[in-house]
């Protein structure tokens, strides 16, 4: 082989890469991209979510090993709800989570009502999180109610990825 076929072959290598690595780079953002419109679409199933139906704390109380809880279910919106889940997170003060529960709802909630639930759940207090949720306050216990999806007396369904 001689000098500038070698140097032909370099070049011909080194634009290939070049080409494969723009390939790769263009791929990337685009599934940054998508996953960016991806997380703006659930965020914005949630908003519209929360305005329909939302959950609050209402009473909780340490008993024993448990934690027992009341908690109201709001339904807002102009459909019944016959179903829903989610999941119910619990922070402190500075934002720290201390506890999440799924919610696994599957009762009627009719338009423009609301339910209440009470529960109980296990509180090991020698773990760090449960005792810290089980001496908060609920004046300074933040809780964020995440939707996952509801099932409408119309059979009709809302939810993310749906």
């Amino acid at each position: 082989m001689r000098a500038h076929e070698a140097l032909e072959k370099q070049r011909t290598w080194i634009k290939e890469e070049e080409a494969q690595k723009k390939t790769e780079s263009e791929l990337m953002e685009k599934m940054a991209r998508e996953e960016k419109a991806r997380k703006a679409a659930n965020e914005e199933m949630e908003r519209k979510m929360r305005s329909i139906c939302n959950i609050t704390l209402t009473k909780k109380k340490k008993a024993g090993d448990r934690l027992s809880m009341t908690l109201k279910f709001e339904n807002k919106g102009d459909k019944e709800i016959v179903a829903l889940t989610g999941k119910l997170e619990f922070h402190d003060t500075e934002g720290k989570l201390l506890k999440e529960i799924k919610i696994p709802l599957q009762e009627s909630l009719k338009a423009k009502k609301s339910v209440t639930w009470s529960g109980d759940l296990p509180c090991n207090m020698s773990k760090e999180k449960d005792a810290a949720f089980a001496k908060i306050s609920i004046a300074d216990l933040k809780v964020n109610w995440m939707p996952d999806n509801y099932v409408f007396a119309d059979g009709t369904k809302l939810g993310k990825g749906m």
